[in-house]
Protein backbone atom coordinates (compact mmCIF):
# COMPACT_ATOMS: atom_id res chain seq x y z
CA UNK A 1 0.00 0.00 0.00
CA UNK A 2 2.75 2.29 0.76
CA UNK A 3 4.74 1.78 -2.49
CA UNK A 4 0.90 2.54 -4.19
CA UNK A 5 0.63 5.63 -1.86
CA UNK A 6 4.07 6.73 -2.94
CA UNK A 7 3.67 7.12 -6.73
CA UNK A 8 1.48 10.32 -5.91
CA UNK A 9 5.11 11.73 -5.52
CA UNK A 10 7.46 9.76 -7.58
CA UNK A 11 4.80 10.18 -10.89
CA UNK A 12 4.62 13.89 -10.61
CA UNK A 13 8.49 14.31 -9.82
CA UNK A 14 8.97 12.13 -13.14
CA UNK A 15 6.42 14.17 -15.39
CA UNK A 16 8.01 17.10 -14.27
CA UNK A 17 11.68 16.19 -15.41
CA UNK A 18 10.82 14.39 -18.58
CA UNK A 19 8.76 17.81 -19.60
CA UNK A 20 12.33 19.51 -18.84
CA UNK A 21 14.21 17.51 -20.40
CA UNK A 22 12.24 17.36 -22.92
CA UNK A 23 11.77 20.98 -23.73
CA UNK A 24 15.82 21.35 -23.48
CA UNK A 25 16.30 18.39 -25.75
CA UNK A 26 14.21 20.72 -28.40
CA UNK A 27 16.13 23.89 -29.41
CA UNK A 28 12.60 25.56 -30.59
CA UNK A 29 10.82 24.51 -27.93
CA UNK A 30 9.65 27.33 -25.24
CA UNK A 31 8.08 25.89 -21.70
CA UNK A 32 6.33 29.70 -21.69
CA UNK A 33 4.89 28.98 -25.24
CA UNK A 34 4.37 25.85 -25.90
CA UNK A 35 2.10 22.80 -25.12
CA UNK A 36 3.52 19.52 -22.69
CA UNK A 37 1.61 17.70 -25.68
CA UNK A 38 3.74 19.27 -27.83
CA UNK A 39 6.67 17.27 -26.76
CA UNK A 40 5.51 14.24 -28.01
CA UNK A 41 3.07 15.93 -31.25
CA UNK A 42 3.21 13.51 -34.53
CA UNK A 43 6.67 14.52 -35.96
CA UNK A 44 7.91 16.09 -32.25
CA UNK A 45 12.08 15.00 -32.76
CA UNK A 46 12.06 13.21 -29.08
CA UNK A 47 8.01 11.59 -29.32
CA UNK A 48 9.93 8.33 -29.60
CA UNK A 49 11.70 9.00 -26.15
CA UNK A 50 8.94 10.67 -24.58
CA UNK A 51 6.08 8.62 -24.86
CA UNK A 52 7.06 5.66 -22.62
CA UNK A 53 7.98 7.56 -19.87
CA UNK A 54 4.95 9.84 -19.87
CA UNK A 55 2.96 6.79 -20.39
CA UNK A 56 4.90 5.41 -17.35
CA UNK A 57 3.99 8.42 -15.19
CA UNK A 58 -0.14 7.56 -16.25
CA UNK A 59 0.28 4.27 -15.16
CA UNK A 60 1.81 5.74 -11.06
CA UNK A 61 -1.29 7.76 -11.54
CA UNK A 62 -3.40 4.51 -11.49
CA UNK A 63 -1.25 2.90 -9.20
CA UNK A 64 -1.60 6.38 -6.63
CA UNK A 65 -5.60 6.26 -7.00
CA UNK A 66 -5.85 2.25 -6.29
CA UNK A 67 -3.92 3.27 -3.13
CA UNK A 68 -5.37 6.09 -1.77
CA UNK A 69 -8.81 4.10 -2.92
CA UNK A 70 -7.49 1.56 -0.72
CA UNK A 71 -6.75 3.61 2.34
CA UNK A 72 -9.80 5.77 1.84
CA UNK A 73 -12.40 2.82 1.62
CA UNK A 74 -13.47 2.81 5.03
CA UNK A 75 -13.07 6.48 5.64
CA UNK A 76 -15.08 7.95 3.43
CA UNK A 77 -17.60 7.43 -0.06
CA UNK A 78 -16.93 10.84 -1.13
CA UNK A 79 -12.95 10.28 -0.85
CA UNK A 80 -13.25 6.62 -2.90
CA UNK A 81 -15.35 8.32 -5.31
CA UNK A 82 -11.71 11.10 -5.69
CA UNK A 83 -9.48 8.31 -5.48
CA UNK A 84 -11.55 6.64 -8.80
CA UNK A 85 -11.43 9.57 -10.65
CA UNK A 86 -7.91 9.72 -9.99
CA UNK A 87 -7.61 6.13 -11.59
CA UNK A 88 -9.54 6.85 -14.34
CA UNK A 89 -7.44 9.83 -15.42
CA UNK A 90 -4.49 7.84 -15.04
CA UNK A 91 -6.51 4.98 -17.48
CA UNK A 92 -7.14 7.61 -19.81
CA UNK A 93 -4.06 9.19 -19.84
CA UNK A 94 -2.28 6.16 -21.30
CA UNK A 95 -4.49 6.94 -24.48
CA UNK A 96 -1.82 9.83 -25.46
CA UNK A 97 0.52 7.56 -26.45
CA UNK A 98 -2.05 6.03 -28.88
CA UNK A 99 -3.49 9.64 -29.79
CA UNK A 100 -0.75 11.95 -30.02
CA UNK A 101 -1.37 16.20 -30.52
CA UNK A 102 -0.87 17.17 -34.04
CA UNK A 103 1.74 19.42 -35.41
CA UNK A 104 0.34 23.39 -34.54
CA UNK A 105 -0.77 24.53 -38.10
CA UNK A 106 -1.05 21.01 -39.61
CA UNK A 107 -4.64 19.82 -40.54
CA UNK A 108 -6.69 18.03 -37.79
CA UNK A 109 -6.50 14.03 -37.43
CA UNK A 110 -8.63 11.85 -35.65
CA UNK A 111 -6.02 11.18 -33.54
CA UNK A 112 -5.60 14.51 -32.80
CA UNK A 113 -9.24 15.30 -32.31
CA UNK A 114 -8.99 12.37 -29.90
CA UNK A 115 -5.96 13.44 -27.69
CA UNK A 116 -8.25 17.03 -27.36
CA UNK A 117 -10.74 14.73 -26.26
CA UNK A 118 -9.14 12.89 -23.69
CA UNK A 119 -7.39 16.19 -22.14
CA UNK A 120 -10.99 17.92 -21.93
CA UNK A 121 -12.23 14.89 -19.96
CA UNK A 122 -9.30 14.49 -18.22
CA UNK A 123 -9.22 18.26 -16.99
CA UNK A 124 -12.90 18.25 -16.19
CA UNK A 125 -12.53 15.24 -14.00
CA UNK A 126 -9.05 16.38 -12.25
CA UNK A 127 -11.86 19.00 -11.24
CA UNK A 128 -14.60 16.78 -10.16
CA UNK A 129 -11.45 13.88 -7.93
CA UNK A 130 -10.38 17.48 -6.17
CA UNK A 131 -13.54 18.79 -5.44
CA UNK A 132 -14.48 15.33 -3.87
CA UNK A 133 -11.28 15.63 -1.96
CA UNK A 134 -12.05 19.08 -0.92
CA UNK A 135 -15.27 17.91 0.67
CA UNK A 136 -14.20 14.49 1.75
CA UNK A 137 -11.23 15.65 4.02
CA UNK A 138 -13.12 18.00 5.76
CA UNK A 139 -15.33 15.34 7.39
CA UNK A 140 -12.05 13.22 8.23
CA UNK A 141 -9.87 13.81 11.88
CA UNK A 142 -6.99 16.03 10.61
CA UNK A 143 -8.02 16.10 7.29
CA UNK A 144 -9.36 19.59 7.53
CA UNK A 145 -5.76 21.12 5.94
CA UNK A 146 -5.64 18.72 3.10
CA UNK A 147 -9.01 20.06 2.64
CA UNK A 148 -8.14 23.62 2.83
CA UNK A 149 -5.02 22.50 0.06
CA UNK A 150 -7.91 20.80 -2.07
CA UNK A 151 -9.62 24.41 -2.27
CA UNK A 152 -7.09 26.34 -3.26
CA UNK A 153 -5.84 23.39 -5.64
CA UNK A 154 -9.07 23.63 -7.42
CA UNK A 155 -8.85 27.79 -7.70
CA UNK A 156 -5.49 27.85 -9.59
CA UNK A 157 -6.86 25.00 -11.81
CA UNK A 158 -9.98 26.57 -12.56
CA UNK A 159 -7.91 30.23 -13.21
CA UNK A 160 -5.53 28.60 -14.85
CA UNK A 161 -7.65 27.22 -17.23
CA UNK A 162 -9.52 29.70 -17.89
CA UNK A 163 -6.56 31.47 -18.75
CA UNK A 164 -5.13 28.77 -21.03
CA UNK A 165 -8.81 28.84 -22.83
CA UNK A 166 -8.63 32.52 -22.88
CA UNK A 167 -5.30 32.18 -24.60
CA UNK A 168 -5.93 29.72 -27.35
CA UNK A 169 -8.98 31.38 -28.55
CA UNK A 170 -7.27 35.11 -28.83
CA UNK A 171 -4.02 33.39 -29.99
CA UNK A 172 -2.49 34.89 -27.33
CA UNK A 173 1.02 33.44 -26.12
CA UNK A 174 1.64 31.97 -22.96
CA UNK A 175 -0.14 28.66 -23.29
CA UNK A 176 2.57 26.64 -22.07
CA UNK A 177 3.17 29.08 -18.84
CA UNK A 178 -0.92 28.69 -18.07
CA UNK A 179 -0.85 24.57 -18.99
CA UNK A 180 1.88 24.13 -16.90
CA UNK A 181 0.08 26.39 -13.88
CA UNK A 182 -2.38 23.98 -14.00
CA UNK A 183 -0.93 20.61 -14.03
CA UNK A 184 2.10 21.61 -11.66
CA UNK A 185 -0.97 22.59 -9.05
CA UNK A 186 -2.67 19.28 -9.64
CA UNK A 187 0.92 17.78 -9.49
CA UNK A 188 1.47 19.46 -6.34
CA UNK A 189 -1.66 18.60 -4.69
CA UNK A 190 -0.93 14.97 -5.44
CA UNK A 191 1.98 14.67 -3.45
CA UNK A 192 0.49 16.88 -0.73
CA UNK A 193 -1.94 13.80 -0.40
CA UNK A 194 0.44 11.02 -0.59
CA UNK A 195 2.59 13.07 2.10
CA UNK A 196 -0.51 13.31 3.99
CA UNK A 197 -1.45 9.46 3.61
CA UNK A 198 2.18 8.17 4.42
CA UNK A 199 2.26 10.23 7.72
CA UNK A 200 -1.52 8.46 8.49
CA UNK A 201 -0.21 5.22 7.52
CA UNK A 202 3.20 5.78 9.94
CA UNK A 203 1.11 7.25 12.86
CA UNK A 204 -1.52 4.68 12.21
CA UNK A 205 -3.90 7.81 12.77
CA UNK A 206 -7.20 6.70 11.37
CA UNK A 207 -10.16 6.37 13.98
CA UNK A 208 -9.46 9.13 15.84
CA UNK A 209 -13.34 10.65 15.80
CA UNK A 210 -14.08 14.11 15.20
CA UNK A 211 -15.68 16.07 18.38
CA UNK A 212 -18.41 17.47 16.53
CA UNK A 213 -19.31 12.99 16.18
CA UNK A 214 -18.14 12.35 19.92
CA UNK A 215 -20.69 15.14 20.81
CA UNK A 216 -23.66 13.76 18.45
CA UNK A 217 -23.07 10.16 19.75
CA UNK A 218 -22.89 11.31 23.44
CA UNK A 219 -26.43 13.16 23.29
CA UNK A 220 -27.65 9.72 20.82
CA UNK A 221 -26.46 7.96 24.02
CA UNK A 222 -28.36 10.59 26.45
CA UNK A 223 -31.40 10.44 23.96
CA UNK A 224 -31.68 6.85 24.36
CA UNK A 225 -31.28 6.49 28.00
CA UNK A 226 -34.50 8.99 28.02
CA UNK A 227 -36.65 7.96 25.68
CA UNK A 228 -36.10 11.04 22.97
CA UNK A 229 -35.98 10.93 19.53
CA UNK A 230 -32.25 11.88 18.60
CA UNK A 231 -33.14 14.45 16.40
CA UNK A 232 -34.19 16.30 19.46
CA UNK A 233 -31.64 15.70 21.57
CA UNK A 234 -28.93 16.90 19.00
CA UNK A 235 -31.17 20.22 18.78
CA UNK A 236 -29.74 20.93 22.39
Amino acid sequence: MRLSIAQGIAGPLLYASAAVVGGLADPGYSHVSNAVSELTASGAPNQSALIPVFALTELQKIAFGVGVLLVVRDMSRTLMASAILIAVIGVLGLGFARFPMDQIGAPTSFDGQMHIAIVSISAVLAIAAITLAGIGWRSVHNGEHLSKWSFITLTIMLGSGLASALVVANGWPGLGGWQRINIGAFSAWQIATAVHLLRRIEADDWNEPRASVVLFNCRRLQSDAAGEPPWRSAMR
